[in-house]
This record gives C-alpha cells, structure tokens and sequence, in this order.
C-alpha cells in the first residue's frame, strides 16, 4: 500500500470543468462519467493544453512501466472525443490528431484552482499483477458522500467481469475511525478485488499457416471447430482440433467454401454453410448438417448472408433471408427436423439488415445486428415473440457476438473506437466495456460453455497502394502507412490522387501530389465512420466519396481544396461507389432503394434520383456515350447501358473479367487486370475502337475480391497504381483464464 498526495487543479474549457481531487469532470453541473484511464488521459492533456504530444509520451504517462498496446490510447481518444466534442468535425475537435505522430489539446484552457497541498487526505492505492489500472480511494476522516462506488470509475482489465460497486459504511470518531479504516483496508482489499486466478493469457490454436476463421466451442469446450484454408487451396473447408493437437482433423473437402460451423447439443453433427451462387449471380449460403460418423449431410435451408446459429436444444435454426426481393434481410427460424420456416418478429420501424444471429444460453432469446449492413447496432428479440431490445447505441461495424454463459452479457467485436477490439456489455443494455489483451484485430468469436476460455479470430492486414512506372518491372511503394490505404484516383490533369486512408484512427479522403508527396486528408469525419471510393469530377474541382456519416452510407462531395462535404444522396437507403459523368453534371451510384442493388444517378445540382439499371448494379464509370458497370459485388463480368438506362448487355470482350474492383473506364477504353496465375496478375486493355484486348503490364499477385477499389492508371497511361496486402494473416487465437 501507497500513500499518495491528491493533485487540486481545476480547469475550464469550452463550458466544461475539470476537477482533479475529485476526478469529476461536468458541464453546466452534470458530471459526465469517464473511466478511469480516459480521465488520466484526459487531465495528462488538459495539462499540456496546445502541446503536441507524442502516441509513447501519453502512453509512458497513462500507463506507466506498463506493456499495453496503441489500440488502448486510441480508444480511450475515441472515448474522450465522444464525450466533449458532441457533432463537432475533426477540425472543431477539441483534441487534434497529428498523423503518425500523437495528439494536441485545443480548448483553451483556464487555470482555475492551480495545485494545492491539500491538509491531511490519504489516497490508498491498490495494484494487483492481473489488473491494468489502480483503483482509489480518498478520505479524510471521510463521510459517506466522499466516498463513491469504485466500480463506476472502472475501466475492465483484461478478460475480466465488472465487479459490482459497494459502498462503505462510514466510521465517526476522530483517530478511531483513521484506526479502524487502516486496520480494515486489509479486509477490503481481499473482500471487493476481481476474482482470483492466474492472469489471461492469448496463445495461438494450431500455429499452422492455414487462413484460419469462424471459431466455435464444442459443448464441452474441450474441442474446437473452426473454417481454414490450408496454404495453396483455394477455398475454404471446416476442421476440428483440441487445443494442443498437432493435426487437425478435416471435415469437410469440396470445391466450395465452407465457413461458420456450429455444434449440435450432443457433439456427433456439425452444421455450417456452404457458399454458392444463385441464378441471379447473388452467393448465396446453404446450411447444412454432416454427422461426425458417417459423413452424411443434411440440407436445412439456404440463408442470404453468412451467419446462423443453432439453439442449445438443436431444434432451431436462426437465419436471415428475405421474404421477397423488396424486403430487407430479416431473421428466420428454422425446425431442423421439419424445416418449418417462421420469420422472428422483429420491430420493423427499425431500419437496416438482421446479420450475425445468436442464441442466449437458454435458448429463449437472440441476439442480432441490424443496421445499414455494416456498422449497425445489437439487439435482442424473444424467440417467442415480445419486445424488441436495442443492447448498444455506437451505430458501428459489428464483426460478430456471443453469449457469455450467464446470459447476462454479449460480447462483440467492434471498430467503434476507430479500430477492432473485443468488447462486453449488458445484455438489457447499458455501456460497454473495452476487454484488453486480444492481440491484432479481433473479429470472429467464440465462448466456452464454462466461459474461461476466449477464442477469436485475429486479422492482420495492412494494405498499401503501389507504383509502377512505365518501362519498369519492379513495382515501388507509393503510399504505404501501418493501416489501410487504398481506391487510388489520378486527379484529370495526372498531378494529384485521391484516396482513403484510416490512418488517423477513422478512414477518410486523403490527396497528395503524384509522386506520393504532400499526403494530407481532404475530409475531417469525427468518429469511427467509414469513408473511401473517391473520384474526381472532369473538371478537377470536386473529388466524390461514399461515407457511413449518418444513418446510412451516403454519397458525399467536397471541393478538391478542401471545404465542408455536401450530401448528395438522401439517406433513405445504402448508396455508395459513385462515377461522375463525362460533362460533370450527374453522379452514378449504386443503391439499395428499390430492395437490390442497382445504378442511380443524381443531378449534381440537386434533384430526384433516377433508376438506371433493372437487373443489378455495382461499381461504374461513364463516358460520354454510355455507362459500363459490374452487376453484382464479386459478379464477373462488365456491362454497358445507356447513359439515362435502357438495355443491359455484357461486353462481349470482357464477359469473363473476374468481379472484382481492379478496373476503370476511360473514353478511350477499359483497363482491368486478370486474376493471379503462376504467381502473377496482369493489367490489360480493352480498345473500343478495334475492340481488341491487349497486355500492358505484369503485376505482382492481387487479391481475387479487393473490398476498396484497387487499380488507377494515370491519364497519360505511363503510370499504374494499384493496392496490394503487404501483410495478410488470419489465425484463430485462444484467450485462456479468461473471466
């Protein structure tokens, strides 16, 4: 035990005030709650208000002789900025981000009690080895009032239940007392500290080079089963391991990618799904059940995304699919005996898609994401119907969920902080909490029925954009930071490009000259939207963007030089990749408002949106003749149709051009690049006049299905930008002692 002497500043900015000795901080004399690292941070910036403070000086200070990662500082940002800024920009905001280097306070602040010895409190500090943070408590010769519930200024350590708050009943009696409170500091210690057992510890499942995802416990959680694809396969098969185990066993092995499996009560079955793709070039997820035994499938029924989940009695299956093609995806329940289909009643003024179904331990409850596909928020629904039940309130991507075996708590994987972390929040609702220690990026998740054991599939990835110059066969490194940088866009004149970067904690629009210099972000989005597909108008004036930054995904644009970004879309659904026209007068985009997707276009000085396209649109660009667009996310294939919409026919010369994003028209043709053979890609061109297709370059191997755009070529075709993911790792990690 420590005695430390309490700081006694007191700070306003911006109608906020900031109290050290009492750890409060308020505005108009409501204390806003903050745990207790962000009120560290916050007092450690507040201190050094207009400093530029370096990412290793803040965490030297807030967690001292501590080995903790970046991920920590910046969700306690995050968490700061939620609070004080409200709907500010980033420009606004009261702490700025310096790219690559740390963080400013700007609230000018007032000094309005400097430090003050204080007269005689004692502050005793606890520090256990599994905790992260100290917990306080302060007294001078204290009364009730002084003395508030330690867990409300808890931040969780890692892999650890939130522990009830307590509060004390008071001694009187001058040295008494004192005496009393130091003899019993003893017995507090051991009666409110976090339960006992050895620290968390992450460990990989199997160590193999495999592309590991999709974790799910056995009933007895001494088996794991789990989606791999083994290093020179191209799909993906399920496979069964104990921890510890060297070989694991395969359960499945067919052409088609098998993901998401789930265990029936008993342990001799396994249901997943398997990928394929409709009539409509939609993919499409079967469910099916295999015995363990004999091999012998079973199918149940085919959801429209991936995610499902089976009941803890193996009589249902929940997952989503829709009614007709007008509806959005809902929840279905399945019989898995019968195959009797019931939609899960759900509350339909909510708007968005029901992904990532899962029951609670009972069986009586599911838990789900609805949102505008991705980010969204968590629910939860009787399975016989009643309420609906809104669990979180951060509109963020949801990667996956699962129940805590108590059926009290969900925990999720989230970028609601600006990167993926693991988090844990009340089933019935209420804040969430940050559970440290999961190593790289945390997606897919997996509790074991005792729940003290954690598994969750790590993504590494850092995407960078490459050059090519013309003459050369080596490619260089154009734009390359430790996070994702991608959609390369040549500005007109070939002397800019646009693209989106998350490099600052939140994906935005970034430009820099065209040799890579001068890299500077165009938008300034507080918080942890998604924001990318630039494209500059004819003119160069304007770049256009999709961005989340609001109920929906939306079209933006923003003058080239900066400047506040004007909607262009009217957030009624998810609209996002567009293309300008070849006069700068109409904005393409694809859109969800008619139930599919489908092309759109939009005056750019204001008016209502017109359909395009009747039997599916993805990703565009016009000429001053026509529009050439892919149909369907990962859809081969390019298609033409007339500039206000008419007939939809497929290039004859690019009928078999892999659907993915590395492509782009011009008036002279169409570049797009081939899937990777013999360890390499290639970039041709398609030649509207003589029709021809012609070989320019050879490019290093790209990723099949890019999710951002992946390919420019610059206006004098010297130049070739492409992205490319310079470190790709997908593993299934367990969390052991995990509480």
């Amino acid at each position: 035990m420590q005695l430390l002497q309490p700081d006694s500043e007191i700070y306003e900015f911006r109608g906020f005030r900031l109290e050290t000795a009492e750890r409060r901080l308020s505005r108009d004399g409501k204390v806003l709650p903050l745990t207790p690292k962000a009120f560290d941070l916050l007092v450690i910036l507040v201190r050094n208000d207009g400093r530029l403070l370096s990412k290793h000086e803040l965490m030297e200070l807030v967690w001292p002789n501590q080995a903790v990662e970046e991920g920590n500082l910046v969700n306690n940002i995050y968490t700061l900025r939620k609070t004080l800024d409200g709907s500010a920009s980033a420009e606004e905001s009261v702490i700025e981000t310096v790219p690559r280097h740390g963080y400013r306070f700007r609230g000018n602040v007032a000094v309005i009690a400097p430090p003050v010895a204080p007269s005689s409190p004692l502050i005793f500090q606890r520090v256990t080895v599994t905790e992260i943070q100290t917990e306080e408590i302060e007294t001078d010769l204290p009364s009730t009032a002084e003395v508030e519930e330690i867990s409300s200024r808890r931040l969780l350590p890692a892999g650890r239940p939130e522990v009830s708050g307590r509060r004390w009943k008071m001694l009187t009696g001058g040295a008494v007392a004192l005496a009393a409170l130091l003899g019993g500091a003893g017995w507090w210690m051991k009666k409110d500290r976090l339960p006992e057992g050895p620290p968390p510890k992450v460990r990989p499942l199997t160590g193999l080079r495999d592309q590991e995802r999709d974790p799910a416990f056995s009933p007895d959680g001494g088996r794991l089963a789990y989606a791999a694809k083994p290093p020179n396969q191209d799909n993906l098969d399920i496979f069964i391991t104990a921890p510890g185990e060297l070989s694991p066993r395969r359960v499945t092995q067919t052409p088609a990618n098998e993901i998401n499996p789930a265990w029936s009560p008993d342990a001799k079955r396994i249901a997943f799904q398997r990928q394929r793709t409709g009539s409509d070039g939609q993919a499409l997820y079967d469910i099916i059940i295999r015995s363990l035994d004999d091999g012998a499938e079973k199918l149940v029924a085919t959801a429209g995304e991936a995610g499902f989940d089976w009941s803890p009695d193996g009589k249902l299956f929940v997952l989503n699919n829709k009614l007709d093609p007008d509806h959005p995806l809902r929840l279905h329940l399945i019989e898995a005996e019968t195959g009797v289909r019931r939609e899960l009643q759900t509350d339909s003024t909510i708007v968005g898609i029901d992904l990532h179904p899962k029951f609670s331990p009972d069986g009586k409850t599911v838990a789900f994401c609805r949102g505008a596909m991705n980010p969204g928020d968590i629910f939860t629904v009787p399975v016989n119907g009643g309420p609906m039940r809104r669990v979180t309130t951060e509109n963020a991507r949801v990667e996956r969920l699962a129940w805590l075996p108590n059926g009290k708590e969900l925990i999720y994987s989230s970028d609601q902080s600006g990167v993926f972390s693991l988090w844990r929040v009340p089933a019935t609702g209420g804040p969430s909490t940050l559970i440290g220690g999961a190593t790289g990026a945390p997606v897919a998740l997996a509790v074991a029925p005792k729940g003290d054991r954690l598994a969750y599939q790590m993504v590494d990835s850092d995407l960078n954009i490459w050059k090519l110059a013309a003459g050369s066969d080596r490619p260089e490194l154009f734009v390359g930071t430790t996070q994702s940088d991608d959609s390369p866009q040549f500005s007109p004149d070939g002397r800019r490009v646009a693209f989106s970067s998350n490099r600052s904690g939140s994906s935005q629009i970034w430009t820099c000259t065209a040799d890579g210099s001068d890299q500077k972000p165009l938008t300034a989005f507080v918080g942890h939207f998604v924001t990318g597909s630039p494209r500059w108008s004819p003119d160069g004036k304007w770049i256009a963007f999709d961005s989340n930054y609001g109920d929906f995904t939306d079209v933006f644009i923003i003058s080239a030089d900066g400047g506040e970004p004007k909607k262009m879309t009217d957030g009624i659904s998810i609209n996002s990749l567009p293309a300008w026209s070849a006069d700068g007068k109409w904005i393409y985009f694809c859109s969800r408002r008619s139930g599919t997707r489908q092309l759109w276009k939009v005056p750019v000085d204001g008016g209502a949106p017109l359909q395009i396209t009747r039997d599916g649109g993805w990703e565009s660009w016009a000429t001053a003749t026509q529009v050439f667009f892919t149909k369907r996310r990962r859809a081969g294939g390019i298609w033409t149709v007339p500039l206000d919409g008419g007939p939809e026919t497929v290039v004859p010369e690019l009928a078999e051009v892999p659907g993915h994003r590395y492509w782009m028209a011009t008036g002279r043709g169409i570049w797009f690049t081939t899937s990777p053979e013999g360890g390499q890609s290639e970039l041709k061109f398609f030649d509207f006049a003589s029709r021809a297709v012609t070989t320019a370059r050879k490019l290093p191997a790209l990723s099949p299905f890019p999710n951002p755009a992946g390919l420019a070529v610059s206006p004098d075709e010297k130049t070739v930008l492409f992205i490319q993911d310079d470190q790709s790792r997908s593993a299934i990690m367990l969390m052991d002692n995990f509480r």
